[in-house]
């Protein structure tokens, strides 16, 4: 499930994804924000609203934000009331959120190991990496 600002149209740009220090994005500004700038944060579920968290990851200067479930389900994004914030945000379950957090930490702590890279765009009648990355969750 998403809720989010609006997508930018293709190209778009790339971006690195980018784990949070505090895992739950509950806090900002984060430890490591000096890296979430201008990337892609992931996140994951629980303690305080999504709505929060997106607030935070972009205050810490995210320009999109990933939400790792704590199941394997999609949820309807509960708490938020309005929209406060402008980055596109993504919730995904929770095995394949824990295979991109895991292959984000991987390569930030192995030069040998590729960077997990995101790009961030909508085109017209394809979808954006965003969808893909709905459609391959749904799909595990």
């Amino acid at each position: 499930g998403s809720f989010s600002g609006p997508i930018p149209p293709y190209p778009g740009s790339v971006h690195r994804l980018v784990v949070g220090h505090d895992i739950l994005g509950c806090n900002s500004p984060f430890n490591n924000e000096d890296d979430i700038a201008g990337n892609i944060l992931i996140v994951e579920r629980g303690v305080c609203y999504l709505q929060d968290k997106a607030i935070a990851a972009q205050a810490s200067g995210a320009v999109a934000l990933i939400i790792v479930n704590s199941d394997e389900g999609i949820t309807v994004f509960a708490g938020v009331t309005s929209i406060t914030f402008s980055i596109p945000v993504l919730m995904v379950n929770q095995s394949f959120g824990d295979r991109l957090t895991e292959a984000s930490l991987a390569a930030l702590h192995d030069d040998t190991i590729p960077r997990v890279m995101i790009r961030l765009s909508q085109r017209p009648g394809i979808p954006s990496q965003i969808e893909q990355l709905r459609h391959l969750m749904t799909s595990l």
